[in-house]
């Protein structure tokens, strides 16, 4: 009997374990939010659903990041499973060019300092030089109604570390200001008290302000706000929704077959958006099991790569591989369901490509060139004999005839002694790729 090759790795976060079970800080999936908008149109909201769509396909390129949740608690969430479940929350702002950059004091919501507040400051850095005398007190004072990190801070408060990162996406750039050095400063340290004196001075100054809006946050829960503060250039674009598609369709190439033509490509991107679309216009009154939220309100991996060329058995295996790899997978995944194979047998005949590559990147460079063109060779012709039409078994007339010639192989001066009739099988496949 032919040994069967097969891959079992989870599509979805793994179950919660006894310990995880005692564990108390709520997920993702088993709180709503705050407020739900339902349906939302206009270009605004496109930006921010093509924005999620580019994270649902960057999921292929992150081996721990399993889906992207859609307008739940957030814009959008990226949720990873490595160590630890964890949750990158993104908000998705436009904002008109007469408003000019952001600066970090409008995101948390302070009052920029006065000019009083500035000659304070300058007096205080030429007192640090002559040390003469201490820094005076920071006074900072907040805006009137909610800033945008305000919800950050209800994530954290709710969801504690297993917030990895709070990130403001905006096609305007972030201007530097003195709270933004102290962002920066927070992200290297792992507490406040770490932080250089004058970013300890605001830090603790946005502290009071922030307890005198709401006395019962926490310096922990701030800092948690802080250190995981992060702004990232917005890749899709309010004025031209091209622009989104165009690179959508970038990455689409890269993972699919060589000739995906670009209207194919826009027509994927188009589907993932309405995906996108979907996912964040439905509002969930109550809370549903686990598997319910995931379905209704995340975008998975296995659904991304459902709607690209691609074998989910197959993109697997090979994450770790290259990119060529993986198009030459889609190819032969196509070229086994012409020839009638069942799902069964493509998962065998993929994972038997998979082993060639496997071993041609184990024995590396001890495969001379010449070696190679041998092992070729011999891959045709079994090639040929899988494909003459004169066996009713050619599948398992394959795995014999490969067994027998990685044996003679073995023998010969410089060839690796690892290699198998498996190995063999895989090339065989492979070159069946490249002939497609």
């Amino acid at each position: 009997m032919r040994p069967h090759f097969s891959l079992t790795l989870p599509v979805a976060p793994p179950t919660i374990g006894l310990l995880e079970s005692l564990d108390m800080t709520p997920r993702i999936t088993n709180m709503l939010p705050r407020e739900q908008s339902g349906p939302q149109t206009g270009r605004k909201y496109e930006v921010q659903y093509e924005e999620a769509a580019l994270a649902c396909l960057k999921l292929l390129e992150e081996g721990e990041a399993s889906c992207v949740y859609c307008e739940w608690h957030d814009d959008f969430v990226i949720e990873r499973c490595g160590a630890a479940e964890t949750y990158a929350f993104h908000q998705v702002k436009t904002r008109a060019d007469t408003r000019g950059a952001w600066s970090v004091f409008e995101i948390l919501g302070v009052k920029k300092p006065g000019p009083k507040k500035e000659a304070a400051k300058k007096s205080a850095s030429k007192a640090k030089r002559t040390a003469k005398k201490k820094l005076p007190p920071v006074r900072l004072e907040l805006r009137k109604g909610d800033s945008i990190a305000y919800r950050m801070l209800d994530h954290y408060r709710k969801f504690m570390d297993a917030c990895a990162v709070f990130v403001l996406v905006s096609e305007t750039d972030v201007v530097a200001d003195p709270l933004l050095a102290v962002v920066k400063e927070a992200r290297t340290q792992e507490r406040p008290e770490n932080l250089s004196p004058g970013a300890k001075a605001l830090f603790d100054a946005l502290l009071v302000a922030y307890q005198e809006r709401d006395s019962t946050v926490t310096k922990s829960e701030l800092w948690g706000l802080v250190s995981r503060l992060d702004f990232a250039r917005a890749e899709a674009s309010e004025a031209d929704p091209r622009v989104a598609v165009g690179l959508m369709g970038q990455i689409i190439h890269q993972l699919s077959e060589v000739d995906v033509s670009t209207t194919e490509q826009g027509r994927i991107a188009s589907a993932l958006v309405k995906v996108v679309r979907e996912r964040s216009h439905a509002v969930l009154k109550t809370l549903p099991a686990e598997g319910d939220v995931r379905s209704q309100k995340s975008v998975s991996l296995p659904e991304v790569i459902k709607l690209l060329p691609l074998s989910l058995d197959g993109y697997q295996r090979l994450r770790a591989g290259e990119g060529p790899a993986v198009k030459s997978l889609s190819r032969l995944q196509r070229l086994c369901r012409r020839s009638g194979m069942d799902d069964d047998m493509i998962k065998d005949v993929c994972n038997l490509k998979v082993e060639w590559q496997l071993w041609r990147a184990r024995v590396g460079d001890s495969l001379t060139t010449e070696t190679l063109g041998v092992l070729r060779e011999s891959g045709r012709a079994l090639f040929r004999q899988l494909t003459s039409g004169l066996s009713s078994t050619p599948f398992s007339d394959l795995g014999t005839a490969a067994d027998s010639e990685a044996k003679r192989l073995a023998t010969l001066p410089r060839m690796p002694s690892a290699i198998t009739g498996p190995v063999l099988m895989g090339l065989v496949f492979a070159l069946a790729a490249e002939s497609e």
